[in-house]
């Protein structure tokens, strides 16, 4: 077992939260958090895609709005109709 995923499991924290792995937090239809994300590939009020390391995340809704953009995540607000991994 790598160090660091046992380390991860001792502090009790999600899988794939160490690593570099992409996590995802999605609140309710109004908000989803992309963790770990390696860039934005496409941004319109209908469609957001984020570049991570397993694929991109596709935030389909309207009124989509990238409320956070920083070095580890990235947060969309709006009416959200799906996630999906591509």
């Amino acid at each position: 077992m790598k160090v660091t995923k046992r380390v991860g499991e001792e502090l009790g924290l999600p899988p794939g939260a160490v690593g570099g792995e992409c996590l995802v937090h999605i609140t309710g239809r109004g908000r989803v958090l992309v963790e770990s994300h390696c860039g934005l590939r496409e941004i319109t009020p209908q469609r957001v895609r984020i570049a991570t390391r397993k694929g991109v995340v596709n935030i389909v809704g309207d009124q989509l709005l990238v409320r956070q953009a920083q070095k580890d995540d990235i947060a969309v607000e709006g009416r959200i109709d799906r996630v999906e991994l591509e």
